[in-house]
């Protein structure tokens, strides 16, 4: 269920989810990792509630990330009991 209407909108790292107040609701981060010389680069999804961040998953690119936040609201019946 996703209750609000939001945007995509760059940040320093990936996206951000912001609903149409302003609230942010979502954030992708871009993660690399090298070992010896081989680099893998994912970006995170995590959903934010007011000071609570939860990670939802992790993706390809930022809009695939972007999309599993946007998942993740839309199966919730009641998003507000997942932070409980």
């Amino acid at each position: 269920m996703i209750d609000f209407t939001y945007g995509a909108y760059p940040h320093r790292d990936g996206l951000e989810m912001l609903s149409g107040t302003g609230e942010r609701k979502g954030v992708t981060m871009r993660r690399v990792e090298t070992h010896g010389s081989t680099t893998w680069e994912t970006h995170e999804a995590y959903a934010v509630y007011g000071e609570r961040v939860q990670l939802i998953g992790t993706a390809h690119d930022q809009w695939a990330a972007f999309r599993k936040i946007e998942l993740w609201y839309a199966e919730q019946d009641n998003y507000y009991l997942a932070w409980a």
